[in-house]
């Protein structure tokens, strides 16, 4: 019960022109869509099967011309509804309540298009033996021209409330649903503006740690010294957000990690090895940003202020069915079971990101002084 094209009626259309409302009419008959021809044919199907089983009961000897006269008196009727359907469906009244057009057109239209058929079939017909079965005196036959109005007005007032009551129904949960959808799109694009701001937030302590030891590398070794620069340059560049016409995929995100543990490296000394297990699909894939840097940096950080730090990484990706499974293996000395707020941060984010589709999970096992903390990420795409 989708409107095809909805009309905004003027507040002056009242004072149009008769051609002005011949053509209105004539565009919304060609505007009449499959579903309102499905749903006032079903409601029309049911009136005429009601109005021939009362009828017949009445009449238990009436010939077979006399049914068909109701079955097409009920059958020009369903085309007037029809008609009074596709126009009420395109006006929208602005000071009005919303039933008003179906109102108007079940007095008017009802009406009006009941009067034609009594008269068509009755005056218009020169069929003996339909006239026979209705063949009354002059006062029986106004009675019953009326009831035929009446009924005609009673029965297609029903189903023409019928099909409104339904039709707002049907509109009420399209909003409601759009009303949900936007809301579910912002929270996304919110919670990927907050990721991305993320991404170029430089750590201070970072920076100037880095700084500081590129300053002393420069008396003792200036090779070194220029290699954490050029370390720091790069991975600064990583950092740097990469607005939101760019969609962040995971060989991105790879990169960056690369560029942040390189920068441990050269500036701090650490020893940390990285392997990286990507095919070109899902290198390729788009995955949300921040979250594997986040989770690499989570693992590396129990690692500053040791005597002798070291760790290895291993991240492995594929993709299929839909499905982008990043696994990240990390083995250390820090045994320690941290899940610091920028992790809870990340399930938040995902969960609001795809919902249940998205998968986070940690574990974590300690074996003396290693500890092998797997880390699984699952992303729909």
């Amino acid at each position: 019960m989708n409107v095809a094209v909805r009309t905004r009626v003027a507040s002056g259309a009242t004072a149009g022109t008769p051609a002005r409302w011949l053509r209105f009419l004539l565009d919304s008959w060609r505007q009449i869509t499959l579903k309102q021809i499905l749903v006032v044919s079903l409601i029309a199907l049911l009136v005429d099967a009601w109005d021939v089983l009362a009828w017949l009961r009445m009449n238990l000897q009436a010939p077979w011309q006399a049914r068909a006269w109701i079955v097409c008196d009920n059958a020009m009727i369903a085309m007037g509804m029809l008609l009074v359907v596709a126009v009420a469906d395109r006006v929208v009244p602005k000071r009005w309540p919303w039933w008003t057009p179906y109102v108007a057109g079940a007095l008017l239209g009802g009406l009006l298009v009941n009067l034609l058929v009594t008269w068509c079939f009755q005056y218009l017909i020169p069929l003996r033996s339909m006239m026979d079965a209705y063949a009354k005196p002059a006062d029986l036959h106004r009675m019953h021209t009326l009831t035929e109005v009446v009924d005609g007005f009673v029965t297609g007032g029903v189903a023409l409330f019928t099909y409104a009551w339904l039709r707002r129904l049907r509109l009420l949960q399209s909003r409601l649903h759009a009303v949900q959808q936007e809301r579910v799109s912002a929270r996304r694009h919110l919670a990927e503006a907050r990721l991305q701001a993320m991404q170029g937030h430089v750590e201070p302590e970072l920076l100037i740690d880095t700084l500081a030891r590129i300053e002393e590398l420069q008396g003792t070794d200036a090779t070194r010294a220029l290699h954490a620069l050029d370390a720091l340059i790069v991975y600064l560049r990583a950092a740097m957000p990469r607005g939101q016409a760019t969609v962040p995929t995971l060989g991105g995100e790879m990169a960056f990690v690369r560029a942040y543990l390189d920068v441990l490296r050269n500036a701090r000394g650490e020893t940390i090895t990285l392997q990286a297990d990507l095919p070109p699909t899902a290198a390729a894939a788009a995955f949300p940003a921040m979250v594997l840097p986040c989770v690499i940096r989570n693992e590396v950080e129990g690692l500053a202020g040791r005597t002798a730090p070291e760790a290895a990484l291993r991240v492995e990706a594929d993709l299929a069915q839909a499905c982008l499974r990043v696994r990240i293996c990390a083995v250390t000395t820090d045994a320690s079971d941290r899940d610091d707020d920028r992790i809870k941060a990340l399930r938040v984010r995902l969960t609001t990101l795809y919902g249940e589709r998205a998968r986070f999970v940690r574990q974590r096992k300690v074996q003396g002084a290693r500890c092998d903390v797997e880390t699984l990420i699952e992303i729909p795409q």
